[in-house]
């Protein structure tokens, strides 16, 4: 079994609610098994360069 941790919502269209439970297979269809986190690391600030 498959919960999913958060929202996913892709191209406006909704994938999986907070707290969906469906079966593994359910959620590889999905794509919901493919994510290493890419959202975590886009809400991360870039570092800026030093201002010269």
């Amino acid at each position: 079994m498959f919960i999913s941790d958060k929202r996913v919502v892709r191209d406006e269209r909704l994938i999986a609610f907070e707290g969906e439970i469906m079966s593994e297979e359910e959620a590889a269809e999905r794509g919901l098994l493919d994510e290493d986190k890419p959202e975590e690391q886009e809400d991360k600030p870039k570092k800026k360069g030093k201002a010269k």
